[in-house]
Order: C-alpha cells, then sequence, then structure tokens
C-alpha cells in the first residue's frame, strides 16, 4: 500500500531530475525565479509606498498601470516571439526588470514625486505581459518528452512560489526595519542574477529556438493565428477564460491585502508582506501536490480554480490574522496547480505557429481583467465595505469554475498534436532526444501508410526517399537469401540511406498487413540534425551495420 501511495510522488521526482538535469532547463528556471522574485518584492514596496502617500487608491493606481501596460505589452507580445529567440527576449526583460528596480531605490532614497512609482509599475507591468508567453514557448523547445513538459511547469510554478514567497519577504523584512530603498538594492542585484542565468540558454537545434518561417514572416501584431486556433479548438478559449477570472480576483485581491492587512487585522504594513509570502508558501505546498497529480484535466483545472476563490471568503466570514495567513497559504497552493495544469493545457493545445500567438492573447485578456480587479476593489470597499468585498470576491471563482468545468467537458480534445503520436515517435531511438517542439515538426510533416502482408516497403539497391516508423504489423528486413532482423511496432527503417546518402541497404517486406507514418528524407534530415540527434541517429545505424554483419 505504501508503494502504490508513493509511486506517483517517485516518477514525478525522476522526471523532475530529468528535467532540470538538463543545464538549459535549470538556467531559464533559475531566471524566472529570479524574475518573479524581484516583481513581487518590488510591487510589495510600491504598495506600501503608494498607501503612505495616497491610501487605497494610490494602491490600486499601482496595480491599474501595471496591469496596463501588462496589457499592452502582452498583446504585443505575439509578434517579437515569431519573429526572435525567447531567451533573447527574456534576457531584454531582465534588463527592463533590473532598471525598474535601479528607478525605485533612487525614487525611495530621495522622495521623488508619486508619478515615478507607476513608472516602475509601468516597466514591471511591461515585463510581466511578455514574461509569461516567452517562458511558455522556451519551455517546449527544451523539453524532450510529455512528461518533461509537465514537469517543467511544475518547476516553473516552484519557481514562482519561491520567488513569490522570496521576493515579499525581502521587501517586508527590510519596510519592518526602516531600510526599503537597501530591499531596492537587493532586489535588483537578484535581477541581475537572472540576466546572467538567461544569457546562457543553448538548444538542441536552433530551429527549435523559434516559430515556423511562415510565422516569422507574418506581419501586424501577429494574433491572428492565435485566434483562429481558438476557433479550431474552443477548450484553448475556456481555459484563457478561466486564467481571466483567476486574474480578476487577484487584482481584487491586490488592493483587498493592503486594506486588510493595515485596517482589519491589525499586521500593518509589513503584513502586505507577510501575507504575500504566506502565499507563496503555499505555492510550494501546491508543488507537491502536482507531483503527486500530474494529470492535466479539466476536472483538476476547475478545482483548481474553486480552491483559489474561497479561502477569500473565508477571511470575511473571519477576520483574524490567522486565518488571513493560512486563507493565503491555501491560495498560493491553488495557484500553483492552477498554473501546472492550466499551462500544460494550453501548451499542448498549441502548435508551434500558434504559440507565441495565443499566449500574447491569454497575456492581454488576464492583464485586462487584473486591471478591471484593482479598478473595481475601491469602489466595492467603498459601497460594501472591506468583510463583505472580501466575501463577493472569494465567491466569484467557486461559481465560474463549475461553468468551466462543463465547457470544458463539452468541448472536443485541447490537444494540437496527437500526443499518442508524440508517444510513439519518442519510442524511435533517433527521435529520443528531439525536443517537443522537433516531434511536431514531425508530427506536422507525417504521413499515414499501409501495405498489404508480402508487399515490399522498401527494396536494396533503390534510392533513399523516406524513413518509416512501423505502428502496426511486422516486416522481415533481408539482404538477398539472408533475414538480417524481423521488426514490429515502434521500430524505424530506412535510416541509414538518409543518413549516410547510399541506396538502400537492405529490403524490408511486410511479414502481415502492415501500417505506419512516412517522413520524407528532407524532414528526417532536419529532424536529427542537432547535436544529440546526430549522435544518436548514428548509434542506431551503426547498430543496425553490426547486426547485419553479424547476421552474415
Amino acid at each position: 500500500m505504501r508503494r502504490s501511495v508513493f509511486a506517483p510522488f517517485g516518477a514525478a521526482l525522476q522526471a523532475m531530475r530529468s528535467s532540470l538535469a538538463k543545464p538549459s532547463m535549470r538556467r531559464a528556471q533559475a531566471s524566472f525565479f529570479c524574475a518573479l522574485g524581484v516583481d513581487s518584492g518590488l510591487v510589495v514596496l510600491l504598495a506600501v509606498a503608494a498607501w503612505s502617500r495616497a491610501g487605497a487608491p494610490g494602491v490600486a493606481a499601482i496595480g491599474v498601470a501595471r496591469v496596463i501596460a501588462s496589457i499592452l505589452f502582452g498583446i504585443l507580445a505575439a509578434a517579437p516571439l515569431a519573429r526572435w529567440r525567447a531567451d533573447r527576449i527574456l534576457v531584454l526583460l531582465s534588463l527592463i526588470r533590473a532598471g525598474a528596480a535601479a528607478i525605485a531605490a533612487a525614487v525611495i532614497v530621495t522622495g521623488a514625486d508619486g508619478a515615478w512609482l507607476l513608472v516602475v509599475a509601468g516597466l514591471l507591468g511591461g515585463t510581466d505581459g511578455v514574461l509569461r508567453p516567452s517562458q511558455s514557448t522556451l519551455l517546449p523547445a527544451l523539453a524532450t518528452t510529455p512528461e518533461e513538459l509537465v514537469t517543467a511547469n511544475i518547476a516553473t510554478s516552484a519557481a514562482e512560489a519561491l520567488g513569490t514567497f522570496g521576493g515579499p519577504l525581502v521587501a517586508a523584512f527590510f519596510i519592518a526595519t526602516g531600510a526599503p530603498m537597501a530591499g531596492a538594492i537587493v532586489l535588483l542585484l537578484v535581477a541581475l542574477a537572472g540576466l546572467a542565468a538567461i544569457s546562457s540558454v543553448e538548444y538542441e537545434d536552433q530551429h527549435d529556438a523559434l516559430g515556423p518561417a511562415e510565422a516569422r514572416n507574418r506581419t501586424g501584431l501577429g494574433l491572428a493565428a492565435g485566434v483562429a486556433a481558438i476557433r479550431r479548438r474552443p477548450a484553448i478559449g475556456v481555459v484563457i477564460a478561466g486564467f481571466a477570472l483567476q486574474t480578476m480576483v487577484r487584482g481584487l485581491l491586490g488592493t483587498l491585502a493592503v486594506v486588510l492587512s493595515v485596517e482589519l487585522i491589525g499586521l500593518g504594513e509589513a503584513g502586505v508582506g507577510i501575507l504575500g509570502a504566506a502565499m507563496g508558501i503555499g505555492g510550494i505546498i501546491g508543488i507537491v501536490a502536482g507531483l503527486a497529480a500530474q494529470r492535466s484535466t479539466a476536472m483538476a483545472f476547475a478545482l483548481a480554480l474553486a480552491l483559489w476563490g474561497l479561502p477569500i471568503a473565508f477571511i470575511g466570514l473571519l477576520p483574524l490574522p490567522v486565518v488571513a495567513v493560512l486563507a493565503f497559504v491555501t491560495t498560493g497552493l491553488a495557484n500553483a496547480l492552477l498554473d501546472i495544469v492550466g499551462f500544460t493545457l494550453l501548451q499542448r493545445g498549441c502548435r508551434n505557429e500558434e504559440r507565441g500567438s495565443i499566449f500574447a492573447l491569454f497575456e492581454g485578456a488576464t492583464a485586462t481583467s487584473a486591471a478591471l480587479g484593482y479598478a473595481v476593489a475601491p469602489i466595492l470597499i467603498a459601497v460594501l465595505g472591506i468583510r463583505s468585498t472580501l466575501l463577493v470576491s472569494g465567491a466569484i471563482l467557486p461559481l465560474a469554475a463549475i461553468g468551466i468545468w462543463l465547457a470544458l467537458r463539452r468541448s472536443a480534445a485541447i490537444e494540437a498534436v496527437p500526443w499518442h503520436l508524440v508517444e510513439r515517435l519518442r519510442g524511435v531511438p533517433a527521435f529520443r532526444v528531439l525536443p517537443l517542439t522537433g516531434i511536431e515538426r514531425l508530427v506536422n510533416g507525417a504521413v499515414p501508410v499501409a501495405y498489404g502482408a508480402g508487399e515490399v516497403l522498401m527494396r536494396k539497391g533503390d534510392p533513399g526517399d523516406a524513413f518509416l516508423v512501423i505502428d502496426t504489423g511486422q516486416v522481415a528486413v533481408t539482404d538477398g537469401d539472408r533475414r538480417l532482423a524481423t521488426l514490429g511496432p515502434g521500430s524505424g527503417i530506412g535510416e541509414i540511406a538518409l543518413l549516410r546518402g547510399v541506396p538502400r541497404t537492405a529490403t524490408v517486406t511486410a511479414i502481415t498487413d502492415v501500417t505506419g507514418t512516412s517522413f520524407d528524407a528532407a524532414l528526417f534530415i532536419a529532424a536529427v540534425r542537432g547535436p544529440a540527434a546526430t549522435v544518436a541517429a548514428a548509434r542506431v545505424v551503426d547498430e543496425r551495420l553490426a547486426n547485419s554483419a553479424s547476421a552474415g
């Protein structure tokens, strides 16, 4: 029994180790951690500074400035993501983030006009708007299996949880000690560390760093591919709508947290950082839950959405410091699960040429809804009072989760690429080291084929023009009267002629009825041109030739 309970953790941890064993994946996650730590820490510093100058409207103004910039730059993210490498965009974002921390330190130490707080909020919002689309475009180019993509998203959520825990904690410490400028300087150094990490990311194949050529040649905002994808697969739009509602409530919570801490539960200004850190701790707990339950399903997404909102309502019912801290921990847990499940659903629902566009639409929708939350919060507080506003805010997501779940159940599959075919290709040794973006290019060029028993699939001496993966049935590989091998489902055939540039070295005949997937020569060669794939393919060729020699 013990083994069955902990088996999912063991499998998930192994997948996590495999994912983070890759230096580029580690660097990408480290950079994301630094980005979230800097952003969340600076938001606390800005919120407290705005509160001391203008109260709740000042905090709301910071939130609105941040999300308006996030909307604008999030929508604009599709075009650069189609044209430029995601890691280079992340380098630029790190530089801007470091600049924002430097300005924040200067504003705090000089007591400059409050408008500068809005400038810093706008810079942070702009980087936030492009950060998620860039990270979500980068990860499939580094992950090599569907499981790795899930664990990469878990690692990203872990980085977010640690960042949103550490950043506010740093801010709270320096606010409590009366040295907020020092906190901004520390966050500046963290931003520079993130810059160093993302600057050294490497790809198996440079084609994995960019979208298809047709996407790079598009003009305009580049959003049309995402809109068309949502029309073809409406479940993508449902998931984005769920995230948009969640960020609206998060926008409400951004203002509510300050008023709650200072006026309702008596934690003071430093309590804003404590509540933010509590949410980060919950995120860390959520990562553990994500390791145990890695399946990205409609039910998991809806449950995480409901769990995100319910704790907020409990604070309204029982406004005590311990209840507020535990509620923020629970919301942080739900946030981690929502990100793991939701982003995996979206990534699996995107083709290479759609990914940047879909995530730009995602960022625009979520940032717009967050702006709405920030803008409405002071009005709700003024009309309803803080406790009733907490109750209303907490009820939104549980009610919405029911509709989201029903809509996802009615929708067709969200997957853009048949993942059973991805798994099948992952079983071919020459393709095993390819990132998911490379596998997807193969899938898009795959041609189904079928042969009757006794039919010749390939003949010795013929030119090599295709590579074939057997789906069902068995084939005999022969050289004259010698049988070299009998191959079945999952086996790849035809790579020797393609890689060596020679005619077919053996004849392949169907023993039974055979179905398979064919890839033309150009597609196969393009897929295995990366260094690791070239080595893997060459090893397969050497083994085949050695087996042929021993059979003789």
